[in-house]
């Protein structure tokens, strides 16, 4: 048996103390809602043992090496969290008090592209990722790659908030258990659960900053190395 779930979703919400001035030019996508989600979970009940398709006449002992298995698993795939594009002299162009948003201007109609790089390893057994290339060197004196433009004295970029979506996210958990009988009073029940089983690695969000590329040497919210978790249960 099985079931999956997708969901649509999107979110809006402004950002820091600027949204007293001016809450148009704060607000934008959600930094915690992933625009798409789906979710799917199942359990499967191993077709060996006694009374299965395998083995129906199998000795008590062979049933309880190969029978009473069930597999059950949970796989969650979804879109990127969106963040937002700043530029290191933003406070050249627009002060007040570091509290405007730094956002950059487009230059035309093109749009940044983003694409996920392969891990590079480094000493110490730290590494990166990277999600975009550099832009620019400094917005205000380099044209870079046309992208981007300075937005000018007193304004701010038109770029706007968390208009760029991250890294995609996913990760499954599988758990086997087996329950068999000992004894007419005693029913025993095992179980292993390994969490993220593929040991996928789900990249976290770059810091946004065009004079760089982009990135990425933390993991997304959630996320977790391969984790194995066994347990006993014995009930009479």
């Amino acid at each position: 048996s099985y079931t999956a779930n997708y969901q649509w979703a999107r979110a809006w919400a402004p950002n820091g103390d600027f949204s007293t001035w001016d809450i148009a030019a704060v607000r934008g996508n959600d930094s915690n809602v992933r625009r798409q989600q789906l979710t799917w979970f199942g359990s499967y009940s191993l077709p060996f043992g006694r009374g299965k398709q395998f083995g129906t006449g199998i000795n008590k002992v062979a049933d309880l090496l190969i029978g009473g298995y069930e597999l059950s698993a949970v796989a969650n795939w979804a879109g990127g969290l969106p963040f937002g594009l700043c530029y290191g002299e933003s406070g050249t162009n627009v002060g007040v008090n570091g509290k405007a948003p730094s956002y950059p201007s487009y230059a035309g109609s093109g749009h940044m592209k983003t694409n996920l790089t392969g891990f590079t390893a480094k000493a110490g057994g730290t590494g990166t990722r990277a999600f975009y290339s550099q832009q620019t060197s400094n917005l205000l004196t380099d044209p870079g790659t046309g992208i981007f433009k300075n937005p000018g004295l007193d304004t701010i970029g038109n770029v706007g908030r968390n208009t760029y979506i991250g890294p995609t996210f996913f990760n499954g958990d599988l758990a086997i258990s087996k329950a068999f009988t000992i004894h007419e009073a005693f029913v025993t029940k095992f179980r292993m659960d390994a969490f993220n089983v593929f040991n996928h690695i789900n990249a976290g969000n770059p810091s946004g900053g065009i004079e760089s590329d982009g990135t990425i040497s933390s993991e997304a919210p959630g996320a977790s190395p391969r984790q194995l978790e066994f347990s006993l249960r014995v009930q009479f």
